[in-house]
Order: C-alpha cells, then structure tokens, then sequence
C-alpha cells in the first residue's frame, strides 16, 4: 500500500500529493516612484526555512526599456536595484508590487 498525503476536492479531483509544490507568502512590497533609492533591501529570517522566490506586479507602464528593478536573494535579504539613476520620470522608477515568499 502506498503512502503519503493526498488531499482530494469534493468532486473526487485530487488536489494535492507528495509531488505538490506548495508555496508560502511572507510578505508585500511596493517599489517605485519618484524619488526612490537607488537601492535596497528587506531582510526576513524565514528565507533560509525554504527556497526563497518573488514575483513582481507591474503597476502601469510595461518594462519595455528594462526600468523596473533588478531584485536578487542574498542569504536572508532580498535586494534590488534600479538600473537607471531617477531622471524624474515615472518610467525611470516605474511602480510595482513585489510579492514573496519560500517554497
């Protein structure tokens, strides 16, 4: 007989197994804006109790010219960057939701 964790829907699909990828999101960010630095980061203990990832919500324009920020994991900080130094212009600092969490 095997084993294992099988969750089932109540119309007889099965939901979830032992090969399910589930993830848990440990927080928001919102990034952007005139103004904004340069840099930064966010640190969160609860990184290293997984594989850390994001995903990043574009708030408007579309990253056509590859402004919306460089976002990287070092140990348990999550770090960005802008690519271009802040003109003033909105598409310099262009305004996203940073989602995150660990797998």
């Amino acid at each position: 007989m095997a084993a294992g964790l099988q969750v089932w829907a109540p119309d007889g699909r099965q939901r979830i197994d032992t090969t399910t990828v589930t993830a848990l999101l440990l927080g928001e960010l919102s990034l952007g804006g005139n103004g904004t630095p340069q840099e930064g980061a966010i640190y969160d203990a609860r990184f290293s109790q997984g594989d850390p990832f994001f995903v990043t919500i574009a708030q408007g324009l579309i990253d056509r010219d590859g402004a919306n920020a460089r976002l990287r994991f070092d140990g348990n900080y999550l770090r960005w960057t802008w690519p271009y130094a802040d003109s003033g212009s909105p598409s310099t600092r262009p305004r996203s939701t940073i989602l995150y969490g660990i797998r």
